[in-house]
C-alpha cells in the first residue's frame, strides 16, 4: 500500500486518544456528509459503542467499534479530524461531533 503520510499521521495521533472511549452522543451539522446509513440511523448505530481501534485503507480512515461496525472517513482535500475538550469552540466547517 503506498505511503500516505498525512493519513498515517492523523491515525497515529488520533488513535491513542480515542481508543477505548465510548461514543455517548453524536451531533450532525451537515447530514449530507453521511453516505450510509442515513444520518439518524448512523447516530443510533454508533451511540453507546466503544472505539476499538483505527486503521487506514488508502485515503480512508476506519474506526472499528466494539459491535463490529465501522465508521469510514474520507477527509477529502481540506478535511481534518480533531480531538478536543467539550468546551472547545467549534470550527466554522464542523460537520460531525462525537462526544
Amino acid at each position: 500500500m503506498p505511503e500516505l503520510p498525512e493519513i498515517e499521521t492523523i491515525k497515529s495521533v488520533v488513535e491513542p486518544q480515542i481508543q477505548g472511549l465510548t461514543i455517548e452522543n453524536v451531533l450532525i451539522n451537515r447530514p449530507e456528509v453521511i453516505v450510509h446509513p442515513m444520518a439518524d440511523e448512523f447516530c443510533e448505530d454508533v451511540t453507546g459503542q466503544a472505539i476499538f481501534s483505527m486503521a487506514r485503507r488508502g485515503k480512508f480512515l476506519i474506526i472499528h467499534l466494539g459491535n463490529k461496525n465501522k465508521i469510514i472517513l474520507h477527509l477529502r482535500m481540506t478535511g481534518c479530524l480533531l480531538v478536543t475538550p467539550s468546551d472547545y469552540q467549534l470550527e466554522k466547517h464542523t460537520h460531525i461531533i462525537m462526544q
